[in-house]
């Protein structure tokens, strides 16, 4: 049997302010609706999917959050029925610029749950990045992040896995 999407919408709003030298910017973001057979069975659950954001910078120092959560968005009836949903994530970041420097940390997590019995499925990942402007055009970067990925598998018998990677980087803007 085909899957179709029906009534499915989408809509996004964002919000811009400045203070002086604060500014904001606030955003949400949400996608709603039914996936069901040509006969009218419900197959994937219902389409409800919600993101809401924001970013604070003021004097060189920034922080932005973000939070999405996809509720039961592809899930069949059987894996509904077993607890398992189709995950969340957010994310968090402070950084700091100076002249032509700059830095930041940032933090993701994700969480699927996989219904009973099996632990869920959890990826996180810390983030510090720097940045050096050495002439116009011109900028070298540096970003070391860690990450740890716990029952990727979804599995009863949970698999870990950490990975820590380095990237060092020439950007070259003509």
């Amino acid at each position: 049997m085909m899957a179709t999407s029906k009534k499915v919408f989408g809509l996004g709003a964002n919000w811009e302010g400045t203070f002086g030298e604060l500014e904001i910017v606030l955003g949400v973001v949400g996608e709603f609706g039914d996936s069901e057979t040509a006969s009218g069975a419900d197959t994937e659950g219902k389409i409800e999917s919600i993101g809401v954001g924001a970013n604070v910078l003021y004097a060189g120092f920034g922080f932005g959050a973000f939070f999405a959560n996809f509720a039961e968005k592809g899930l069949s009836q059987a894996q509904r029925n077993a607890g398992r949903d189709a995950g969340s994530y957010y994310d968090l970041g402070v950084s700091y610029e100076t002249g032509p420097w700059g830095v930041s940390l940032g933090y993701f997590s994700s969480t699927v749950a996989n219904g009973t019995g099996i632990a869920d499925s959890d990826a996180e990942i810390i983030s510090f990045d720097v940045a050096y402007d050495v002439a116009p055009g011109w900028e070298f970067t540096g970003a070391l992040h860690l990450g740890e990925a716990k029952n990727m598998n979804g599995t009863a018998v949970p698999v870990k896995n950490d990975g820590t990677a380095l990237i060092v980087s020439n950007i070259f803007k003509f």
